[in-house]
């Protein structure tokens, strides 16, 4: 009898370990999956970064009259701006469709140019880490009707630049869906952007006006005489 327990013991001390060397093996594949998945798992920012020059060296490389489409990569908070050469910021005048007060309210824009960029230069710009900082707050005709206007600095001191020889022209002043935006008018450069200023407010009055665009944009690049001519691919 002894010798039966002792056998069986045995079995089952024998069938322990087993199962404990399979948990282990387990849970070591596991662990190297999860660590493997991280190394894979792509850097939105990094992505954003590499794809936003070869975007530009692509388009840069364009021949007169030679057309082709590119993809842009953008991420939330983020923004692609042209800088023509001796402009210190892209103005864009907003329409608001809707404000904290009910009033009919104009904003106003200003991408800085980064210090990467000299102001002698054409620059093409991405923005991945803006700073806000409000320009200026008016409110006059209280009695009569409230006009308010704004102004928002949008600045990014590590923004990625890229000199560029030829001007580069937008077919419009920016793409996407529009947020609480009537109208959006560039007075000089352009403004490519994604949910830029959706959570910037003016202490508690929150505006939101911002462009809303799908991850990978399809840009259309054309090279004319007097420059480049970038316009919105359906991205539907």
């Amino acid at each position: 009898m002894g010798g039966i327990k002792n056998k069986k013991g045995m079995m089952i001390a024998k069938e322990i370990v087993q199962l404990i060397l399979v948990a282990g093996l387990i849970i070591a594949m596991v662990l190297m999956f999860t660590r493997c998945s991280l190394i894979i798992k792509p850097n939105p920012t990094v992505e954003a970064k590499t794809n936003f020059l070869t975007f530009t060296e692509s388009v840069k490389k364009l021949e007169l009259g030679e057309k082709k489409t590119v993809d842009l990569f953008m991420i939330d908070n983020s923004a692609v701006i042209f800088f023509p050469e001796g402009e210190e910021s892209v103005n864009v005048k907003v329409d608001l469709k809707e404000t904290p007060d009910n009033s009919d309210n104009e904003m106003d824009l200003f991408f800085e140019r980064p210090p990467k960029c000299a102001s002698d230069k054409k620059c093409f710009c991405l923005f991945l880490d803006p700073g806000y900082k409000r320009d200026y707050e008016v409110n006059s005709g209280i009695l009569s009707g409230t006009e308010i206007k704004v102004g928002l600095a949008i600045s990014d001191d590590k923004a990625e630049c890229q000199e560029v020889a030829y001007t580069f022209v937008m077919d419009k002043c920016n793409i996407g869906t529009p947020h609480n935006i009537d109208s959006y008018e560039c007075q000089n450069g352009f403004v490519i952007e994604r949910k830029l200023s959706k959570e910037y407010s003016f202490g508690f009055k929150k505006y939101e006006p911002y462009f809303d665009n799908p991850h990978r944009l399809r840009i259309s690049s054309e090279r004319k005489e007097n420059g480049v001519l970038l316009s919105e691919v359906n991205n539907e």
